[in-house]
């Protein structure tokens, strides 16, 4: 059984943190850390053999011709970094997601599929999260030490441990 040492006085510091400093310092700090890791999925993803999609032009409710247009890559162009639109106080928080519009297909790559066609599962978002795991504790006490100043003395294995 794992223990975590010191987790009650981290967690009392950076409540204390939290009271003292405006909470939107806090989630522009946590954005650029999910920017890292949205940057590193992107990085990661797959980008499949490139297809072709026509798309109809129309001029005044005439059609004139058609457009042939190469697509891929769109799972990669789909990740984002953002925000949640309800802010709770005392609880800053962000998020790293697929766009669904840009890649619906991401689930299907990452765990494979059985069919009309099967595909075997490709994981890319697994294996980043677990290499990601270990500069986390890292970009988090840097972010802290640069809204903070140097009073802030987590120590890396306290962080890590947590996750």
């Amino acid at each position: 059984m794992n223990e975590i040492l010191g987790l009650p006085e981290l967690d009392k510091n950076i409540q204390a943190l939290i009271r003292e400093v405006d909470s939107d310092e806090i989630l522009t700090g946590l954005l650029g850390v999910a920017r890292v890791l949205r940057d590193e999925l992107k990085a990661a993803s797959p980008i499949g053999p490139p297809h072709k999609s026509s798309k109809v032009i129309k001029l005044g409710g005439m059609v004139v011709g058609k457009e042939t247009i190469e697509l891929s890559g769109g799972l990669k162009k789909s990740w984002k970094a953002k925000k949640p639109k309800d802010k709770r106080p005392g609880n800053p928080s962000v998020f790293v997601a697929v766009d669904r519009k840009l890649g619906p297909h991401g689930h299907l790559v990452e765990f494979g599929h059985g069919g009309p066609h099967p595909a075997p599962a490709h994981p890319f978002v697994r294996p980043t999260m677990d290499r990601f795991r270990g500069k986390y504790a890292g970009l988090m006490v840097a972010m802290l030490r640069d809204k903070f100043g140097k009073t802030v003395a987590p120590t890396t294995s306290m962080i890590a441990s947590s996750m």
